[in-house]
């Protein structure tokens, strides 16, 4: 999959041709709701940094293996408060951050019992 949305990513893709690189012949094969892996990117939704898993992560550009799990390591010791915020992961400065733009959001957890 992260070839796929790799692939789809890296070229200007029209809605059709972009339901066809999923393998659906009409729009209306789309699913309703968009899992939080990478399908999401297929169609240009964005990865949410606070719940997204190691391999979801890993079809970000720039962000490998070793990056994906660093960056669930530190949200597990703290959440992200913005996308910014992760530039305090080890080996992600500005210019990674800024790669993401578009790609990646940062949704609050919300407070209650057990958050």
């Amino acid at each position: 999959m992260a070839g796929l949305a790799t692939l789809c990513l890296a070229t200007t893709i029209e809605w059709r041709e972009l339901a066809a690189c999923a393998g659906w012949h009409a729009a209306s094969e789309a699913p309703a709701s968009l899992p939080e892996g990478p399908a999401r990117l297929l169609f240009g939704r964005t990865l949410d940094l606070n719940r997204a898993s190691a391999d979801s992560l890993q079809a970000l550009p720039g962000i490998g293996p070793a990056r994906a799990r660093a960056i669930v390591r530190e949200r597990e010791r703290a959440p992200f408060p913005s996308v910014a915020s992760l530039e305090r992961v080890p080996g992600i400065g500005p210019r990674t951050v800024a790669g993401l733009a578009g790609l990646v959001h940062v949704e609050r957890a919300e407070a209650g019992p057990g958050r």
